[in-house]
């Protein structure tokens, strides 16, 4: 509920929540909330300032039938070889975000080697957005494996 009364900036405790996200977030957050990991979003925009960006052009790598998660990046090859490779049914997404669906930009606020872009191979550039707003918005570029 006090998520609904609008943003309390505080970047210790976001910069933790994406320290958590950033370390465990791909296996255990989504399977702990399942169709509620939009909550883990708004905790993210609860402490975190708006993003100062412009609109761009992410992408995702997933699994053919899954709903779109919150976690997206900048770099095309990124998504095509990290996140959709080694599924049964892969596909990459791209979306064309707006300021308002960006909830994070995760080198603004956490240091590892995965938002260092130094560490080509492992930089992610990733994004968190709100999946509520992705509908209608996202389309499939291709099936990596065909």
């Amino acid at each position: 509920m006090q998520c609904l009364k609008g943003r309390r900036p505080n970047l210790k405790k976001v910069n933790n929540l994406l320290l958590l996200w950033n370390n465990c977030g791909f296996c255990s957050i989504p399977k702990a909330l399942k169709d509620k990991l939009f909550l883990f979003i708004e905790a993210v925009r609860y402490f975190a300032p708006p993003y100062p960006g412009k609109g761009l052009a992410l992408y995702r790598g997933q699994e053919s039938g899954e709903p779109y998660g919150i976690a997206w990046t900048s770099r095309y090859e990124m998504a095509v070889g990290q996140f959709s490779a080694g599924r049964t049914a892969p596909i990459v997404l791209k979306v064309c975000a707006t300021p308002e669906m960006i909830v994070a930009h995760l080198p603004d606020h956490v240091s590892t080697p995965k938002t260092n872009a130094q560490s080509d191979l492992e930089y992610e550039d990733e994004y968190l957005l709100d999946p509520r707003l992705l509908a209608g918005k996202v389309r499939i570029l291709k099936d990596p494996e065909g």
